[in-house]
């Protein structure tokens, strides 16, 4: 018996944390927050999240909020930095040593030196600050790699005259060595603004951009020193229809880099499975810029991919992060989900492991959930941070209280175990699906219609069908909460007492049964 409690005892821990994955929004100073960037540390085995957070109750000013969690999402604590805003969703905060750490921002509000960047110590306090482009307006920062030598930094400007971009490379004191620019018109490199920069593990970089000219528009990609030498510059042709002109990158373990960009469906564009713009996934070769390998994520209509990161997993995999633009789901949950976060797996060579959508109901606003970046915890869990809105907003009394959305799963990506490819995040559950096809309905359509749709009391019923019929009011698990009779006509259904979410009107009567999916808000 004494064996089997000191075995309980020491074995305990692993059952309460046998499941540990969750979807959870942190709402701090109920000010707008929207989960940027995450950072793992695994020596405190906390994670560190930047927001830029608006610093009062008006837009004029943005201010940065850094805030820590446990691994479990519970808040420990915030830092608030009132000057300034992070530059870019990408990483804008890179820790150079466990008591200091850079972050690459503009003043808030702004101001002529628009490019700067910041010292912060452990408590995410400024130590020190360095001004850039003091003689330029409205430069603004975009992106910035580490390089062990120095840090290399590139901003667009939109002042009176032609948008410039600019690279600009500099050492370990924040000294500009070299400066490369380029008018956005004349430039064969592309547009830095809205796309990525990485350094590599050869000691180059490589950048991405939107390439326009008389031959066509591109995707264009290239690789360069620190002393701005091209190496090289490879391109990606993109058709006209093409609606998502973001091309991030990674690069693998062989030094390969791995982008993404659309391919519409052009071969059936009436095929009702498939949706138009479809997901497609390329390596360049590290040192050439040759295409290596090319995958295409086909899509079921009518849902619309986008990638807003690619991060390289520890066994060298390749992980997505964005959102879907109308996931395919169940038929009771299509007008209800407009947006979700969306995440896959593919391995090196281009080989998709999974793909997966999840969609936190608990959040009101469906088309304000997504995710802007991840990170791997030790174990091979992986964690997602983005924007979740917990209000709606435009509503008397004003209020649009967005929050940090943070996402916890398993190396498959998911909040339960052997899931689907859909997730949907309820108060009392999880419901998982590996629905992919898009539902078709071959009944009649029902002559009834519930409104305002959402609504804060009461829906109007308008029942088209002569006679009575019997109502009941369901929530999403089917318990019953009211039953009425209806006639033919209008009417009302009291909302009144039922906490926010979604419910079924659902109708019988002698000519045709039937349901609707209402929001009470």
């Amino acid at each position: 018996m004494r064996i089997i409690l000191t075995l309980l005892l020491l074995y305990a821990p692993l059952f309460t944390r046998a499941q540990p994955w969750f979807s959870t929004s942190i709402d701090i100073e109920e000010k707008d927050n929207s989960g940027w960037q995450v950072i793992v540390d695994e020596d405190r085995e906390e994670l560190l999240f930047v927001s830029p957070n608006r610093c009062d109750t008006t837009y004029s000013r943005i201010c940065t909020i850094i805030a820590r969690t446990d691994w479990a999402g519970n808040l420990l604590g915030h830092a608030q930095i009132d000057t300034h805003i992070v530059a870019s969703v990408s990483e804008s905060l890179i820790k150079v040593s466990d008591s200091t750490y850079y972050m690459y921002a503009r003043p808030s509000p702004a101001e002529e030196e628009n490019v700067q960047i910041l010292k912060l110590n452990q408590d995410f306090t400024v130590e020190q600050e360095w001004n850039f482009g003091a003689e330029t307006e409205e430069e603004i920062p975009y992106y910035w790699a580490k390089h062990e030598e120095g840090y290399l930094t590139a901003s667009i400007t939109v002042g009176e005259g032609e948008p410039i971009t600019t690279f600009s490379f500099l050492n370990d004191s924040m000294e500009i060595l070299h400066q490369a620019m380029y008018p956005e018109s004349e430039s064969p490199y592309g547009i830095m603004s809205d796309n990525d920069l990485i350094a590599t593990q050869d000691g180059n970089f490589v950048s991405s951009g939107l390439v326009r000219n008389n031959e066509g528009r591109f995707q264009g990609f290239t690789k360069f020193t620190p002393e701005m030498e091209v190496l090289w510059h490879s391109r990606l042709e993109e058709d006209d229809f093409s609606r998502n002109n973001i091309a991030k990158i990674v690069e693998l373990n062989n030094g390969n880099i791995a982008t993404n960009w659309e391919e519409p469906n052009l071969t059936d564009p009436l095929d009702v499975t498939i949706s138009f713009i479809n997901l497609r996934m390329a390596a360049l070769d590290g040192m050439t810029g040759d295409t290596v390998w090319t995958n295409t994520l086909w899509m079921t209509r009518p849902a619309y991919p986008y990638v807003i990161k690619l991060n390289r997993a520890n066994n060298g995999d390749i992980i997505g992060i964005g959102y879907i633009s109308r996931p395919p789901v169940p038929e009771e949950w299509e007008e209800i989900i407009d947006n979700a976060g969306f995440i896959f797996r593919m391995s090196p060579e281009g080989e998709l492991k999974w793909k997966r959508y999840i969609f936190d109901n608990r959040s009101p606003l469906a088309f304000l959930s997504y995710f802007n970046n991840g990170a791997e915890l030790p174990n091979g869990d992986l964690v997602f941070t983005g924007t979740y809105q917990d209000t709606f907003p435009n509503q008397e009394p004003f209020i649009n209280n967005i929050n940090i959305w943070l996402v916890r799963t398993d190396s498959m990506g998911c909040l339960v175990p052997g899931c689907g490819n859909l997730q949907i995040v309820t108060d009392s559950t999880i419901i998982t699906s590996t629905r992919e096809e898009v539902p078709t309905n071959t009944a009649p359509q029902l002559m009834a219609r519930a409104y305002p749709n959402p609504t804060t009391d009461h829906w109007v019923l308008d029942w088209g069908y002569p006679g009575t019929a019997h109502l009941q009011l369901t929530d999403m698990q089917g318990r019953v909460l009211k039953e009425a009779e209806v006639r033919q006509g209008q009417q009302d259904i009291s909302a009144k007492g039922l906490p926010p979410g979604i419910y079924i009107l659902v109708l019988h009567s002698a000519e045709v049964s039937g349901s609707l999916k209402v929001v009470k808000r």
